[in-house]
């Protein structure tokens, strides 16, 4: 038999600031976009941020939410607010207030629009949490949208993004790709990192959120992106972009040398800073458009072949295990 619990409840809490203080009353904060007059159920988070909602919406999307309020409403007596049922969860409020809304309000969470990181994380670390199963999904093809795992996806990834994309978020995104054990992130991930200055050197201080809060890296992953900079640094300017020196890559039916070469040195200038690399498929390259037939014939395929091989070990520069496996966790 379930134990009883009091039917009815203070609307404020009493709570202190410290052991010298009187206890105090504190108001729940109540969205008011999320606060139903006709809803059935009050969701109360950890730190008293209060929802009151549809339970049968929540029963029909969560098996998960379903069990618990079949269990609450089955009770005789059940702990109550304004004479509505009380669940109370151990989330935040402003997480429980994005789930809410994706859930609620479909112009809040269009799966076509782009979102801020903050709400796409928070969607999809509850939706998983209680097995939500389409903004699972939502969200997971976000994160692959905008950290993919090939190298045609990455390419388009600026043009199909579904996340707002904000200061220190690949710090952040490495952090919950860890908590959610989706590794298949990381690779692009930090990636991104070793591309952007503002990450490189503020690596071991964090980067300021707009929030002023700081996202850093663990002391781990620290290691792995600063134990990467010159071995891809290096890869990429001497392996794949191999094809720059003439030398190794001669075209003996070049039509204009000396239009040809200016543009090997223009694109070899700006290998010098990772900032400046330009990783992208051919035809997005600058100035390639100018190469003569004979020397993009022979250049073009090399380039190619040697971005796929350095995509494929991509991995590997962060202490990380192959694609293989990366994806075989993915699934």
């Amino acid at each position: 038999m379930v134990a009883e619990i009091a039917n009815t409840r203070p609307l404020k809490r009493l709570r202190s600031k410290g052991p010298n203080d009187l206890p105090r009353h504190v108001e729940p904060r109540r969205p008011i976009d999320l606060w139903f007059d006709d809803g059935s159920i009050i969701l109360e988070t950890e730190d008293n941020a209060q929802f009151k909602v549809y339970h049968r919406t929540l029963s029909r999307y969560s098996p998960v939410l379903r069990e618990r309020l079949d269990v609450l409403l089955s009770l005789e007596k059940q702990e109550s607010v304004e004479g509505c049922p009380l669940l109370r969860m151990d989330d935040a409020g402003s997480d429980m207030e994005h789930l809410l809304k994706a859930l609620f309000d479909l112009r809040y969470y269009d799966s076509r629009d782009p979102q801020p990181f903050v709400c796409v994380s928070a969607v999809w670390r509850l939706a998983t949490k209680y097995e939500i199963g389409f903004l699972v999904e939502d969200s997971v093809s976000r994160f692959k949208t905008k950290y993919p795992m090939n190298l045609k996806d990455f390419y388009q990834r600026d043009f199909a993004n579904k996340i707002i994309m904000t200061p220190g978020q690949h710090y952040d995104v490495i952090d919950l790709a860890r908590k959610m054990n989706m590794l298949w992130i990381l690779p692009s991930a930090f990636f991104l990192c070793w591309h952007n200055r503002n990450y490189r050197v503020n690596i071991s201080k964090g980067m300021p959120r707009p929030d002023k809060s700081i996202a850093t890296l663990s002391m781990h992953d620290q290691e792995a992106l600063i134990s990467s900079w010159d071995q891809i640094h290096t890869t990429i300017a001497y392996k794949v972009f191999a094809w720059l020196n003439v030398d190794k890559y001669p075209s003996p039916r070049c039509k204009n040398p000396l239009m040809c070469s200016k543009i090997r040195t223009a694109i070899a200038s700006r290998l010098i800073l990772p900032d400046n690399i330009p990783l992208r498929g051919w035809s997005a390259q600058p100035y390639v458009e100018h190469l003569c037939t004979p020397c993009t014939y022979i250049v073009k395929p090399a380039y190619e072949l040697a971005l796929e091989k350095f995509w494929d070990d991509l991995p590997s520069y962060f202490g990380l295990p192959g694609w293989g496996q990366l994806l075989a966790g993915h699934k």
